[in-house]
Order: structure tokens, then sequence, then C-alpha cells
């Protein structure tokens, strides 16, 4: 990793402190949203913040947002959170797992990526450069067209299988790392597939022997 990137700029290690790799702040995930599981949704702002101010209280000074495009992240609202609380957010460039991508995507992020009815409509239509492309940009330019921008880049795959899609985006993952140096952050469903992740990895040369 030769950066460490935050949505309030890059900084140095000694300033990330104590650090949580893996939250989900913000988000209404749509999969969630359509099935109406609510319990699934993390959309209440000022719960977030409290939980992120006993965070800081107890010595915490970055928090890792893991929220992809696909997983209904509210980028303003995470970053509004982090500025109230004095602490760094590192954001997240890439994707989840496949059985997330049937839901509809939300219009703001249609602005983004396209007129596609469904996140799997999305990657099955793009080429792998393409969504290469995409996760370039949001760890380069900015978040779902924000400011913002990421600081890791991750890919997800379900229970011991990695279907097609989910090969896709690793792929266009493992190609951004290469592009952007950001460090990669990887999803595995109840610990499964994660050697044959790091197969994938091998053959775009991204993961030592």
């Amino acid at each position: 990793m030769s950066f460490i990137r935050t949505f309030f700029g890059d900084i140095k290690p000694e300033q990330l402190g104590f650090t949580y790799s893996h939250e989900h702040i913000v988000c209404r995930p749509p999969y969630w949203v359509e099935k109406g599981e609510n319990d699934l949704l993390l959309d209440n702002k000022e719960a977030s913040l409290k939980d992120v101010l006993d965070f800081k209280k107890h010595g915490g000074q970055t928090i890792v947002d893991a929220t992809a495009v696909d997983y209904g992240r509210d980028v303003e609202a995470v970053a509004e959170i982090g500025k109230e609380a004095g602490i760094f957010i590192i954001g997240t460039a890439g994707f989840n797992k496949s059985f997330l991508w049937d839901a509809k995507i939300e219009e703001k992020v249609r602005k983004v990526i396209g007129p596609f009815d469904t996140y799997t409509q999305w990657i099955d239509h793009s080429s792998i450069n393409e969504l290469t492309e995409f996760v370039v940009k949001e760890i380069e330019e900015g978040l779902e067209g924000t400011s913002y921008k990421g600081g890791q880049v991750k890919f997800g795959t379900g229970y011991n299988r990695i279907t097609p899609l989910e090969e896709k985006t690793i792929r266009a993952v493992a190609r951004a790392h290469h592009e952007t140096k950001a460090p990669v952050h990887s999803h595995t469903e109840v610990g499964t597939m994660a050697l044959e992740q790091i197969e994938i990895l091998k053959s775009e040369h991204s993961c030592n022997e």
C-alpha cells in the first residue's frame, strides 16, 4: 500500500490511531429494502453518530467503511458523521457479493453508472475494463460523484461458490488495485472461497506467491 486515503485527504500511518477495519456506518442496502428486512438497514444517521462518538470516546481514530456502491451507501451522511466525531473515514470502491445485485439500482447511482435497471444488468453488460474504470474513478475522483475519495478496493463472493459475475468483479478490482495501488478488501461468506479468490488474484498478478 502506497497511501492511506481518507474522506478528508491522505494521511500518514502514525495518524491512523486505533482503527476499526470493517464497518457499515450509514446504508440502505437495496436488496434488503426490497425484501423488507429492516433489521439489516443502518439508515438512522443520529444513531450511527452516537455509536461513532462512543468509538471515539474509547480511543478510536479511524473507521474503514466497507460499504460498496451496491450496498446502499450514503457517502455524504458518513462524511458528516466523520467530521462531527472528529475521526478519519476510509471509504470503499468496488463491489459486494452477487446475490445482492438483483436489486434495483437507486436513481442517484444510475446517474453515475448509466441507465441500468439492476446491478446484475450493469455488471453483466459492462466489460472488465469498464468496471475497472469505475473503481479507479471512485478512488481517484470520488465515490458516486462526490468529492469523497475511496481508500480501498473491494470485491465479494457468496457461500461456497464464485459466480461468473463475481469473478468479473474480482478481476476488475485487481486491475484497479494495480492502477491505483489502493489496498484490497475481500469479502468471503462464512470464510468460504478465500483460496479460490487468491487464485484469481494470482492470475491477475495481484497476489504474492
